[in-house]
């Protein structure tokens, strides 16, 4: 049930960062607003992002494949526009929230994990709320928790762009 809740969380967390990059990309300058495949996109992202979507029908990695494909064809369907909308894309992956479970052979506790980017405030806020679903579902379904949180303080990103 745990991991289903997690799965289910991972997909409304990639169809947000992907609703935020359909936003940025109408947002550019000399992009038509009346580009309705993009409208449609953004109505799919958007019914995910909100839960309407069930991680049973599509899960966190499709969503993210086929943003990742839908951003290319942007690219080149508006090639003045291309670099840009690049490097939306590659913000988007780079900033999406991805929440992460294992279990301790030693203690048998479950472990949760949000890496994020410690130089990108918005990531950070954005994993905060995450991280504080993730505490208020444990509660209501197991009771007792314990929160431990880490910050990773770095100059940049590390390997994959992640700390």
């Amino acid at each position: 049930e745990f991991a289903i809740f997690l799965e289910q969380l991972n997909l409304e967390c990639t169809a947000q960062a992907y609703r935020s990059a359909l936003q940025e990309i109408v947002r550019l300058p000399g992009f038509p607003i009346e580009d309705t495949e993009v409208n449609q996109e953004f109505a799919v992202a958007t019914k995910a992002a909100k839960g309407s979507v069930s991680s049973t029908e599509i899960s966190d990695d499709l969503m993210l494949q086929g943003a990742q494909a839908f951003l290319e064809r942007l690219q080149e369907k508006y090639p003045t526009l291309a670099k840009k909308i690049g490097k939306i894309a590659r913000h988007m992956e780079a900033s999406r929230i991805i929440v992460a479970s294992h279990m301790h052979a030693g203690d048998g506790n479950c472990h949760v994990n949000i890496p994020v980017n410690s130089n990108d405030h918005d990531m950070l806020e954005r994993a905060e709320k995450t991280a504080a679903r993730v505490m208020s579902h444990w509660r209501r379904s197991f009771g007792r928790a314990w929160y431990r949180y880490y910050q990773n303080r770095i100059s940049g990103p590390g390997k994959n762009g992640r700390s």
